[in-house]
């Protein structure tokens, strides 16, 4: 048995579904595609604004630099860090 072909409103229908499930799709994935994106710069720029490291030391020239993966650190924790590394060894 063949196939009755779609009445002018069922294909209106079928369209609307199709472009809902394709609205659908591209709204998940501009969503995701923000948060993945958005998600390192937001938290680059809440990194930039501390002005103290998470035990209370000043983040300034002579107490912090920049490591190689663009981090600030502090030197005083570092040397605290690497005396208690030292300790253990």
């Amino acid at each position: 048995m063949a196939h009755r072909p779609y009445t002018p409103w069922q294909r209106k229908i079928k369209f609307q579904m199709e472009a809902a499930k394709a609205a659908a799709y591209w709204t998940r994935y501009r969503s995701l595609h923000r948060k993945l994106h958005d998600g390192p710069r937001k938290a680059r720029a809440a990194r930039v604004v501390r002005t103290h490291c998470k035990r209370g030391h000043a983040f300034t020239e002579e107490s912090s630099y920049i490591n190689a993966d663009g981090a600030r650190v502090c030197r005083i924790c570092r040397r605290s860090n690497e005396a208690k590394r030292r300790a253990r060894d």
